[in-house]
């Protein structure tokens, strides 16, 4: 080192004279920056040599011994480990995510490769909520046992239960998405997707490869593939790389078919799997046919998963419905499709009116079950996404058109096949076949595993929508209470639905809701009692905001009006009268969407609640309460000190929030309102008007327990949690109904300018 440190003080000041400590430091800067932009080993050596020559050359002009430099870095690196680790780059963990149904050597080859090329710290294996092939293979808690029990002797892979712990069935993006936007993970780790060169050329051919792409990056593994990745594929381009994997020589096999060896007893089976894990297949005898709980010959239920646009829904979806009940299906789900057509508004409605609908038609029907996931999330989940879904309750059946499933007769193909992964699920899943043709088709162009269920021809949504649209009478077609909110809303014609329906209610058929504590508004409930009706298409409610936030609260899911009458103080969300006489009553009605509150507690569990006018979160105790404001997921206020927060919509302006010193809005206000209770930091910070489309999260910074927070949604105490994060919900909404006479924006602007002010 002294011969080396002498050249390099040698030949330093014979090519470059004296320099000073400020252009010394400049040149390492410069070095480093060389040295950081390469990914590849071949082109560091010249850049790191020249970094490391200089830093050697600082070291001879400051009078340092580097080995007694290396020495005491070492030491500090030691003593403070922990601290290092925290403020030092985020860990870069890789997720190998699958069925693992069972989890293979295939599979610790990938993760052992994907270690080894130092592009991640640490391989997470994240099995999927519900196995693709839950119908033969082994549980949830199975396979993350064999996980476990796979990777327990390998350094730097762990076993991540996030889809577990989270009940998630979506597709990867989502997944992804909603993975880096978790807190407890974005400020301390970079996710790296790991995928087989198989999935990833399957993947380019799906419209998710884009989002995919910018959202995280992706090591792309090969192994044995038949042709190499062309160079200019997606995943050689950085941040992405692609990995190879020599494989010869190794027994490898896919777990479909070790699944099938061990299906039969095959001997063969335990060659492609670790020891550990064959051994844990014996003691719990998974995969034998006979022996399986979940096998396909002895299932739970018979479920049949309906997945179709419902916009709207038909009566003859109705009998449709029934007819599979009939014919031996145990539950019905009820899965409308989430992402509107690019054709226009018109032709589906907007998700808060399609979930009104589908509610409307089906909810009351026995054995069936409505999934809104797609409609809230705006997204469309594939048919193997909803198998995964349900298949742990039962056998999953799909249900689609006959003519979607049979093979045209020129091509061989079926529409279904066209789908993605569409040939696989022509082979493997069960089909519920509606089936209104007057001949029986050649059942070898249908799909291996089906049920014909004979049902009526009639109009389909789609050509529905077209006879509103084109001014026709459809209804003969709906159900009662659908046609009247497709009516009410102007849905499916020609240009946007407005927040205010005009509508008339000829004969009032009324569900009442009234304070019982309050004598007039019980006089007045009496009065309306004629009207009262098993099959309602209005809600009465009589006194004050409170009981009308209540009755949201319990009945919005009804999807009818509510129409109330003051027989409290003030009632901003109240007529003040009404007539004697309803029928013949001229409404308007404003379609008002709920507020999601997605709630986080100390212990780390999740809730979510619905509120009509606010939500807050304020301190529990003594202390201060300390938050974090985040809106649309980026941070906006890092501290805020005070007694707490509060978040409303328009409906919930004129309460806590005016309260708090917000200024109250109108009913139809696109926006969202967030105020402070008596906050001290930042100092003069005042309420502020937010678009309707924000997310407004409330993060505790307490992180001792000092400053409990507990929080509310209208009114009703959620207990102490840890955070609040709120937006307008897509699918949950309600409908208040005013008389031409009352204007509630009139009331809210005498309200805020009072004649009497002495």
């Amino acid at each position: 080192m002294q011969a080396i440190l002498q050249r390099i003080q040698h030949l330093f000041h014979s090519a470059f004279g004296s320099t000073s400590l400020l252009e010394r430091t400049k040149d390492i800067q410069q070095q480093a920056n060389a040295v950081a932009k390469h990914r590849e080993l071949d082109h560091l050596r010249h850049e790191v040599g020249d970094l490391l020559a200089s830093t050697l050359q600082l070291c001879n002009e400051c009078g340092w011994d580097p080995s007694e430099l290396v020495s005491e870095t070492l030491d500090r690196i030691e003593q403070r480990v922990d601290v290092y680790k925290k403020l030092n780059r985020k860990q870069r963990i890789g997720l190998l995510r699958a069925d693992f149904d069972p989890v293979d050597n295939h599979h610790l080859a990938i993760i052992q490769r994907a270690i080894q090329s130092q592009a991640v710290d640490e391989v997470w294996l994240m099995p999927t909520f519900q196995s693709s092939h839950a119908q033969l293979g082994a549980s949830t808690q199975d396979r993350v046992a064999m996980c476990r029990l796979a990777v327990e002797d390998l350094d730097h892979a762990h076993v991540f239960t996030y889809e577990q712990e989270n009940e998630f069935c979506g597709d990867v993006y989502h997944l992804i998405k909603r993975l880096l936007g978790e807190n407890s993970f974005r400020d301390r780790i970079e996710f790296f997707l790991i995928l087989e060169r198989s999935a990833a050329d399957l993947l380019h051919r799906s419209n998710a490869i884009e989002r995919i792409e910018d959202a995280i990056a992706v090591l792309v593994v090969e192994s044995n593939e038949p042709k190499p990745a062309p160079e200019n594929a997606w995943f050689r381009s950085p941040p992405h790389r692609l990995l190879s994997l020599q494989t010869v020589g190794v027994p490898m096999s896919t777990p479909l078919e070790i699944r099938g060896l061990l299906e039969k007893g095959d001997q063969a089976a335990w060659a492609f799997l670790p020891q550990s894990v064959g051994s844990y297949i014996r003691e719990q005898k998974l995969y034998l046919r006979s022996e399986n709980p979940t096998a396909r010959g002895s299932p739970k239920q018979r479920i049949a998963v309906f997945c179709e646009s419902f916009s709207p829904p038909t009566l003859l979806q109705c009998e449709q419905i029934r007819l599979l009940l009939e014919q031996g299906f145990d539950r019905v789900i009820i899965h409308p499709r989430g992402v509107r057509s690019d054709r226009g508004e018109h032709e589906m409605a907007l998700p808060r009116h399609r979930a009104a609908l589908v509610s409307l038609a089906f909810q009351n029907i026995p054995n069936v079950e409505i999934n809104y996931d797609d409609i809230s999330n705006g997204t469309n989940s594939t048919l193997f996404d909803l198998i995964y879904r349900y298949a742990s309750s039962g056998e999953v059946w799909l249900v689609v058109p006959q003519s979607d499933a049979l093979r045209e007769a020129a091509t061989q193909t079926a529409a279904i096949e066209k789908l993605e992964q569409g040939q696989r699920l022509w082979k493997e899943a069960r089909f519920a076949l509606l089936d209104d043709s007057t001949t029986s088709p050649d059942p070898d162009r249908l799909p291996p595993e089906h049920r014909s269920i004979r049902v009526p021809h009639g109009p389909t949504p789609a050509d529905l929508r077209s006879e509103i649209f084109h001014g026709n009478p459809i209804d003969s077609y709906l159900d009662r209470d659908v046609y009247n909110y497709i009516q009410r809303h102007r849905l499916f014609v020609p240009g946007s639905p407005s927040r205010d329906a005009i509508f008339q209610v000829l004969r009032p058929e009324l569900f009442i809701i009234h304070d019982e504590r309050n004598p007039r508004a019980v006089e007045l409930a009496n009065s309306y009692a004629k009207y009262q009706s098993s099959q309602p298409n209005l809600i009465l409610v009589i006194g004050g905001d409170g009981t009308m936030l209540k009755a949201i609260r319990e009945h919005w899911r009804r999807r009818l009006p509510f129409v109330g009458l003051n027989a409290g103080h003030l009632g901003f969300l109240m007529n003040a009268s009404l007539p004697a006489n309803l029928e013949n009553i001229d409404l308007i009605s404003q379609s008002l969407p709920l507020l999601r509150v997605d709630v986080r507690y100390p212990d780390g569990k999740t809730a979510m609640h619905l509120a009509y006018g606010d939500a807050w979160i304020e301190r529990a105790e003594g202390q201060a309460a300390w938050l974090q404001v985040r809106v649309n997921g980026e941070i906006q206020l890092q501290k805020v000190v005070g007694d707490g927060m509060l978040i409303a919509t328009a409906a919930g302006s004129s309460a806590y929030a005016r309260a708090m010193g917000a200024v109250p809005v109108p009913l139809d206000s696109q926006s969202l309102i967030l105020a402070g209770s008596n906050i001290f930091q930042p100092r003069f910070w005042k309420p502020m008007n937010l678009p309707g489309s924000s997310q407004i999260t409330l993060t505790s910074l307490d992180t001792r327990g000092k400053r409990p927070l507990r929080a509310f949604v209208d009114g009703q105490t959620l207990g102490i949690v840890q955070e609040i994060s709120a937006k307008q919900s897509l699918t949950a909404a309600v409908e208040l109904a005013f008389t031409k006479e009352y204007d509630p924006s009139t009331k809210l602007l005498k309200s805020m300018f009072p004649s009497d002010l002495s």
